[in-house]
């Protein structure tokens, strides 16, 4: 029994010696495997346009809309053009019921026509009493009566005029006429409704007075100007240059915006109200030294960059122009053969050891 307990204490001991064998081993030094540098993606330093713009939703609207309304009260007998017909300065647009007014005229012109014929009877007969006046034939009342009823003639005839030229002014305003070349852009009653004065009756607008109105915030304001360049983009692609033209000098005292306007060239697939997206460019700039903008960093509000140069990362201070939000105008600090690291920027330090993974070196 004794000898089998030597036996295991034997074999424990031997195995307590393997173990800080081993350990011994397992901590001897291993020579280290060099470290092939940070994988870094290589971009390249270009040349090429850049432009400074802030970007808008637009409304496409008419700079000379008019609404068309009657001065008088009436019954719409005739809309001789309907949504989107042109017309020119001058066509009749719209007419009003007038048969009453022409009926109160024929009546007017029938009493003055009387009223002529009557003065006229009165003025000869007023001639040969005042010469039997003269020669004492009749009394002095006598004269002055046919006087008094040749002037209530002449009164009558004036009134009658004065009135049927009511009537004229009245007629013309039945009748509405083109105040310019243009277009209708929304009929807003109907043939055979009775209107009041001052309703609205037709929307139109000139041709080629479509703008694109923009509300600018307060901040904004201040880098834009009457010239600044603006692109227009609609929903077929399609993109039209223009300038601003205008500057509201007063804020929406709700939003704090101000409206701007941009002339837009005349399309026959455009109306107003459209919606377009609209650039305003602030500043631009041809043949600059551009980088993309993600591989800048900062440092004490210092821009710089990271070029690779020989296996290493090489910080380089930058200084800034342009941006448009993904491309930045470099002015000065970097060159076209220079090398930018534009990858894992935030695991670099001025000297780091790179090794190039995408990009050529």
């Amino acid at each position: 029994m004794k000898k089998r307990y030597f036996f295991i204490g034997l074999i424990v001991i031997l195995g307590v010696l393997v173990l800080l064998s081993l350990n011994s081993l397992l901590r001897a030094d291993v020579p280290k495997k060099e470290t092939l540098g940070i994988p870094v993606e290589i971009g390249k330093v270009t040349t090429g346009s850049i432009k400074d713009k802030n970007n808008y939703i637009g409304t496409i609207k008419s700079k000379n809309q008019v609404f068309l309304a009657f001065k008088q009260s009436g019954i719409i007998t005739k809309l001789y053009a309907k949504e989107g017909d042109s017309f020119r300065k001058g066509d009749l647009l719209i007419q009003l019921d007038a048969d009453e007014l022409l009926i109160k005229k024929e009546l007017l012109q029938q009493k003055m026509k009387n009223a002529e014929l009557n003065a006229e009877y009165l003025k000869d007969l007023l001639d040969k009493n005042t010469v039997l006046y003269e020669a004492g034939a009749i009394t002095k009342q006598q004269v002055e009566d046919l006087t008094l009823k040749y002037e209530i003639a002449n009164n009558t005839i004036k009134e009658a005029a004065i009135s049927i030229k009511e009537i004229d002014l009245m007629l013309f305003r039945s009748h509405i006429y083109a105040p310019y070349d243009g277009v209708v852009r929304k009929v807003l009653k109907k043939e055979g409704e009775f209107i009041q004065p001052g309703q609205p009756i037709l929307q139109v607008s000139e041709k080629d007075d479509l703008i694109a109105e923009i509300a600018v915030i307060e901040k904004d304001l201040q880098e834009i100007k009457i010239g600044n360049k603006a692109l227009i983009y609609f929903g077929n692609g399609e993109v039209i240059q223009s300038q601003v033209t205008d500057i509201a000098n007063i804020l929406n005292p709700q939003t704090k915006t101000a409206n701007i306007e941009i002339p837009v060239a005349s399309k026959n697939t455009l109306l107003p109200n459209m919606s377009v997206k609209v650039s305003i460019i602030k500043k631009e700039k041809a043949n600059a030294i551009l980088i993309p903008a993600n591989v800048v960093l900062y440092k004490d509000q210092k821009p710089y960059v990271y070029c690779y140069e020989n296996g290493t990362a090489h910080q380089k201070e930058v200084e800034l122009g342009i941006s448009d939000g993904n491309m930045v105008e470099v002015i000065r600090g970097l060159k076209l053969t220079d090398k930018i690291i534009v990858s894992n920027l935030q695991e670099l330090t001025n000297n780091s050891k790179v090794l190039i993974y995408k990009g050529v070196e």
